[in-house]
């Protein structure tokens, strides 16, 4: 009898290790995939419009965005008028924004990747993709669910303490199954909820399911109702984009 439960428990505790090894595998898996959903690992091209209203101002832009792989990306501002051109060039490291108004091109501090873009509720990382599941956080399953043929995923992922991130916890459900976002919950390092961004109209981009919006709101009291919501009109995933497009000079481009 004894040596029947030793049996058991073992095969069990064997059991139990092979799945969190498989539950290991498949969320860095998925999460190597939300992280590459806009950018592949060539070239990338965007078209997208973007909605900020918050308490005190509402204002509609439509921007541009070139990357290549995940070291190299330019958003430009191509309307309205008076803010056409507005740029932010990342290359590696180093984030640059350009102001046409005042012909001047700023390098920005690290410190600043965390501020937000242009009035929005998305920051300077947000926008050149700078954000790395994989390599800042340890994420791991919280909740398993069905949705229809899919599986729907909970994970937490906790920052690394080097992680260059003002988030100590993110709350993502995923469509494992498809590999893309439905919803994210940002939390400070008082475990309190700031930022949610939830992704909606998810449409087939070669073999990809990726959503076509975006929409982030401040869960913070004093910001409610406010919200920035991107639509993408155009994502091409295997765009040929040249070298010189990220290049200083090419700041002050139309």
């Amino acid at each position: 009898m004894v040596l029947k439960m030793f049996w058991s428990l073992l095969f069990c505790f064997g059991v139990t290790e092979f799945a969190f090894a498989d539950d290991a595998k498949d969320v860095q898996a998925l999460t190597k995939a939300l992280d590459d959903l806009w950018i592949s690992d060539g070239g990338t091209y965007a078209e997208m419009d973007m909605e900020i209203k918050t308490n005190n101002f509402e204002r509609s832009l439509a921007l541009n965005f070139w990357a290549s792989g995940r070291n190299k990306s330019l958003v430009r501002i191509t309307k309205p008028a008076k803010e056409k051109g507005v740029s932010t060039l990342k290359v590696n490291k180093d984030v640059y924004n350009y102001l046409p108004k005042v012909a001047r091109t700023v390098k920005l501090a690290e410190a600043m990747m965390n501020q937000s873009w242009m009035g929005s509720h998305f920051t300077n990382s947000d926008l050149v993709q700078d954000f790395n599941l994989t390599r800042d956080f340890t994420t791991v399953v919280e909740k398993k669910a069905k949705q229809g043929a899919d599986d729907i995923w909970t994970l937490k992922a906790v920052a690394k303490p080097e992680a260059p991130t003002v988030w100590r916890t993110i709350s993502i459900v995923a469509n494992k199954s498809k590999k893309y976002p439905i919803k994210q919950d940002f939390f400070d390092k008082n475990a309190k909820l700031i930022r949610s961004i939830s992704y909606a109209d998810a449409k087939m981009n070669g073999d990809r399911m990726i959503p076509s919006k975006l929409r982030a709101e401040p869960q913070t009291a004093e910001l409610k109702g406010e919200f920035t919501e991107i639509t993408y009109r155009k994502l091409n995933r295997k765009a040929k984009v040249a070298d010189s497009t990220f290049l200083l000079t090419n700041l002050e481009g139309d």
